[in-house]
């Protein structure tokens, strides 16, 4: 039982942050699943995949991967965007969709301004296997040993606004937005050898900020992250990037629960992808610098996107 309460103290934030919405080192990338405010700011198609492994020296990490596409219609000042997630920590797992929507329309303080308002809908399956949890009591009468599922829906809201449109990468901006992606609180219940175990699926929040120094050939970008839960759980993470543009780009990454990290990749221009198109490959590694990264060791994600 003690390797049990172990086991869940150590992943609890991740219940919050992971578990409810999947964690990621990078940004921008999957931004519109955070912020459906953000959906198709670059004001071009794309498409993505991302993959994140947790703590390689603790069994039963968390791992994440998403299958992301994002269009915009300019003509019309709307995006949209989807998503398939998968995310698993120990006998935990969730398979799900979601869909994103936005309308973008210019508040006029100077000529390229924007500001998008936008909607998220989300559903999918959370399933239990008792038989993966970490015990030193096999008999322990709170453990459940069997499988048992739960299908789950939820809905989120957006709001963001940039002071150019993030399509201009050799133009200098600054960008706000607040977000709420999983508005409904809700009960998750799994039962099974008569036991039952709850989880409660929370109110999320979260604001990002930052602002974007830019010349023909290269920018800096500070980006901030806020996020917060209904449970008083928060983080606060921070990303400094640097990109040659349609080279390559490099980044560093703290949070405030002690991980730090770097993310870096190489650009391809190709007429594959259309005209000015472009295959972003990247990889991210990450480390806990409190006492307990030690026992989690390190963590990393890969990252792909197709820009049309």
């Amino acid at each position: 039982m003690k390797k049990l309460l172990l086991y869940i103290l150590l992943l609890s934030p991740f219940f919050a942050f992971a578990q409810q919405y999947p964690i990621t080192n990078s940004l921008r990338q999957t931004e519109f699943i955070w912020n459906p405010a953000m959906t198709g700011i670059n004001e071009r198609a794309e498409i993505g995949v991302s993959y994140r492994q947790q703590w390689l020296g603790f069994a039963g990490a968390p791992v994440t991967g998403i299958l992301s596409g994002q269009k915009t219609l300019s003509r019309m000042n709307m995006g949209f965007g989807g998503a398939l997630m998968f995310d698993r920590t120990g006998p935990l797992t969730f398979i799900g969709i979601n869909g994103a929507y936005n309308y973008k329309f210019s508040l006029q303080f100077n000529d390229d301004d924007q500001l998008s308002i936008g909607v998220l809908a989300s559903a999918g399956q959370y399933r239990y296997d008792g038989n993966l949890a970490k015990v030193a009591d096999s008999g322990d009468e709170l453990v459940i040993g069997a499988q048992s599922s739960q299908f789950n829906f939820n809905a989120g809201v957006g709001v963001f606004y940039s002071s150019v449109p993030d399509s201009k990468q050799n133009e200098s901006n600054f960008y706000f937005g607040v977000a709420a992606p999983q508005l409904l609180p809700s009960k998750l219940s799994f039962t099974g050898n008569s036991n039952e175990v709850k989880l409660k699926r929370s109110l999320h929040g979260n604001i990002v900020g930052g602002f974007k120094i830019a010349n023909e050939s290269y920018y800096t970008e500070h980006t901030g992250w806020l996020n917060y839960a209904d449970a008083k759980l928060y983080n606060l993470s921070y990303q400094f990037k640097f990109e040659q543009i349609d080279q390559f780009w490099g980044a560093l990454y703290i949070n405030t629960n002690f991980t730090a990290g770097l993310n870096c990749g190489f650009i391809w221009k190709n007429d594959m992808f259309g005209e000015n198109g472009q295959l972003r490959v990247g990889i991210a590694g990450l480390y806990n610098l409190s006492t307990n990264g030690q026992y989690q060791g390190f963590s990393y994600e890969l990252m792909t996107a197709a820009r049309f």
